[in-house]
């Protein structure tokens, strides 16, 4: 393991040298940690909990035995003490197996009746409750698509010039608090509960969020950035300087024939303050 590059810490992560901590408050540690630091690991692929033992770590291949796994958005990293390196396992697969599994368990149940609803099987996976004809699996659908426009404009705005980092980080905790909602919807609908109020935050947290995402890839015009009117204030002084040592210069060699200081700092002034249109005038938003 500790022959392996260190690649980078994912975006928006953060790591203390023994803990590596997602956005979302979870962390991965030893040998979890190690493993996502020298892989490419995509930003929103936080964890769903903490690691734990089990004594199936693949349920589509009972060979692998019993170890140590972590349930990740996108990713299941487990480990066994006979093997020499950490398992990146398939959670479709995984997930698709324990869905079928559901599935024959509440088919059986349902009764004759076909207008009765499949009830929400909360089964022992790890991490994850898996709703079977439920409405919820939309809500998950838009959340992963705004995690995934959070993401591309957080990357932009850090290549940018005076990056909103502050911005992307309360986007990236409200990304966080929305996906504990949508669990705690997901948990009230399996215990028949009837959590409305949850369901209208999460609708109010998805608007936020959205909100800030556009936000965040709006650019800022130069009037309302107090370094790009101080860079802009430096070249003109520059090019007053610019003018009068030219106009020195031309006073010497050529006395009355030199043009007038005014008039040239006039016709500087002026231009400046034409190209500082032509910019502030230019499209907000990257298409």
């Amino acid at each position: 393991m500790g022959g392996e590059e260190l690649v980078a810490i994912p975006t928006g992560w953060s790591d203390d040298g023994t803990r590596l901590t997602a956005p979302n408050g979870k962390s991965a540690v030893l040998g979890f940690r190690w493993h996502i630091l020298t892989h490419a690991w995509a930003p929103d692929d936080w964890p769903l909990e903490s690691e734990h033992y089990e004594p199936i770590l693949d349920v589509t291949d009972p060979e692998h035995g019993d170890g140590i796994v972590q349930h990740f958005r996108k990713s299941i990293l487990a480990w066994h003490e006979n093997r020499a390196q950490v398992l990146e396992l398939s959670s479709g697969a995984i997930a698709l197996e324990w869905q079928q599994r559901a599935e024959a368990s509440s088919g059986s149940r349902l009764g004759s009746s076909p207008d009765c609803l499949p009830p929400v099987e909360v089964m022992a996976y790890p991490g994850a409750v898996l709703p079977v004809g439920v409405a919820h699996v939309a809500a998950w659908r838009d959340i992963n698509a705004l995690a995934e426009l959070h993401h591309s404009s957080y990357s932009f705005n850090l290549r940018a010039a005076n990056a909103p980092e502050r911005n992307a980080q309360l986007s990236a905790e409200r990304l966080a608090s929305l996906e504990k909602q949508v669990q705690m919807l997901i948990s009230g609908l399996g215990a028949g509960a009837k959590p409305h109020e949850v369901a209208r935050n999460i609708q109010d947290q998805v608007e936020m969020i959205a909100t800030d995402s556009r936000a965040s890839r709006r650019r800022e015009s130069p009037l309302s950035n107090p370094r790009i009117l101080l860079r802009w204030l430096l070249i003109l002084i520059a090019l007053l300087f610019a003018d009068t040592l030219a106009w020195a210069i031309s006073s010497l060699i050529h006395r009355q024939a030199a043009l007038p200081l005014p008039l040239l700092a006039l016709g500087t002034v002026a231009l400046s303050a034409f190209f500082f249109f032509l910019r502030s005038i230019r499209p907000l938003s990257r298409p």
